[in-house]
């Protein structure tokens, strides 16, 4: 199983109270940082920086793929058709975390005439949680 993450804008809020939502069918523990909306919608965990549905927001998804060479280009090509103004602005990247090997790939679009930065990783590839 593949988690991935991704930070849509540059705002980032960090957690450091004792708030944490466990999604056991994927393994995970995640921390929300405090007077922060955290929700589940189907397939995708979203935190909130502001209100419920804005941006920026913190995306949490998972997927089915056998390696990162079947997900990577998968994905830029799925972001490619919805956004038809999308860069990559920073290439695929393997990172060590712990014992977990990730990877690190930024993109960049416009949505509604405002520049969007994702930072999408690092994504997990390995299910040892």
């Amino acid at each position: 199983m593949l988690l991935m993450f991704s930070l849509a804008a540059t705002a980032l809020c960090y957690a450091e109270g004792d708030n944490y939502d466990t999604l056991a069918n994927w393994g995970v523990r995640i921390a929300v940082p405090d007077n922060k909306t955290a929700i589940l919608k189907d397939n995708e965990y979203y935190i909130y920086a502001q209100e419920e549905g804005s941006i920026p927001y913190v995306m949490l998804t998972t997927y089915r793929y056998g390696s990162e060479e079947e997900f990577i280009p998968a994905f830029t090509e799925f972001m490619q058709g919805q956004y038809s103004d999308l860069t990559v602005t920073k290439e695929a990247e393997k990172k060590q975390i712990g014992e977990k090997t990730c990877y690190e790939i930024d993109y960049g679009y416009k949505v509604s005439g405002y520049d969007v930065t994702d930072y999408n990783g690092p994504q997990k590839l390995d299910q040892g949680f």
